[in-house]
């Protein structure tokens, strides 16, 4: 016959008494622990889809978007940089995506080319090189220049898109009051959501598609937010922008 120490008993029975407790509110509206004191158990177990249902949605940026606004703002940049040193130029434009344009001097083209390069913009470094970039390269073919978006840039910016539409999306996850709804990056430009217990997803999909479109845009180091309110000058491609 099997012998148990009383205190091994009591340590089983305390276990057992403390594992019910901790449970018991799975087997309780979630409003009805709205009162139960902080000291208490009153936390519930979060089912995935795979056990209480839901809607699943996987989301994708638009990188042919980002890449062509990008390259309209080069177009501009590129624009106001020849203007500025008084290059005449023709044929500027956007073809195969890059743009491109034709100096109508060819004593111009290096003058013309160090205006481009000033255009570019600097992107932090890889895990494997901590080295910032610049975002674009400028080809020279005789007289015809064309400013092309380096892959780092392009990465960079579909990185940044992706981080902010995550938040985006959070945000007016949110107002469903739903609990822990999975919303996570999947490969490089995709989204991917979760929401347990929603088992509308026509409901889900109006409220991401609220927007029928979103400006993402970096944020510029070049100076600070009130050195630019001081001097009223901005470096060439940004501009200053408030936040609610």
């Amino acid at each position: 016959m099997l012998h148990f120490e009383r205190w091994k008993i009591t340590l089983i029975v305390l276990l057992c008494v403390a594992g019910l407790a901790y449970s018991a509110p799975n087997f309780v509206p979630r409003d009805s622990l709205e009162g139960v004191p902080g000291w208490l158990p009153n936390q519930q177990i979060n089912l995935g889809l795979d056990l209480r249902g839901g809607s699943y949605m996987l989301l994708e940026v638009d990188t042919s978007s980002l890449i062509h606004d990008r390259l309209q703002s080069l177009v501009n940049d590129v624009r106001a940089a020849l203007r500025s040193e008084r290059v005449l130029y023709t044929g500027l434009g956007i073809r195969n995506s890059e743009v491109t344009v034709r100096i109508t001097q060819p004593d111009d083209v290096q003058k013309a080319r160090e205006a481009i390069d000033g255009v570019s913009t600097t992107i932090a470094g890889n895990a494997f090189s901590a080295i910032p970039e610049r975002d674009i390269a400028v080809n020279v073919n005789g007289q015809n220049i064309t400013v092309v978006l380096t892959e780092p840039a392009i990465l960079a910016r579909t990185q940044s898109a992706v981080q902010q539409s995550i938040e985006i999306v959070r945000r007016r996850i949110d107002e469903l009051g739903t609990t822990e709804p999975v919303i996570q990056q999947q490969g490089a430009s995709r989204i991917l959501v979760q929401v347990p217990g929603l088992d509308d997803p026509q409901r889900l999909k109006e409220l991401l598609g609220q927007t029928a479109k979103m400006n993402f845009r970096l944020v510029s180091n070049a100076m600070s937010g009130e050195q630019a309110l001081a001097t009223r000058t901005v470096p060439t491609g940004t501009e200053i922008l408030f936040m609610a």
